[in-house]
């Protein structure tokens, strides 16, 4: 078993995930990734129109993560990059 924790923007501990399996870990992978996408979706981020496809690409990506690939080790593999302008 494998517990994650998830932290607010201030540092804090916002809560703790317990994981059973590697599938799970891949979905609580999945699930931080879109939350903290979240907020680049807004319209007053001021994205380009290329960043705003690109960020919804992944976005899609993320969602497709846990039924693309037959193995957790395929899906390792091809884990969805994070745009560069989310750095």
């Amino acid at each position: 078993m494998t517990t994650i924790q998830v932290f607010n923007s201030d540092g804090t501990l916002k809560e703790e995930i317990t994981i059973d399996d590697n599938w799970d870990a891949i979905r609580a992978d999945r699930n931080i990734a879109l939350f903290e996408s979240d907020s680049w979706m807004l319209s007053d981020r001021g994205l380009t129109n290329e960043q705003i496809t690109t960020l919804t690409t992944y976005r899609q990506e993320l969602r497709d993560w846990t039924t693309a690939y037959s193995t957790v080790d395929e899906a390792i593999a091809n884990c969805p990059v994070k745009p560069s302008f989310m750095e």
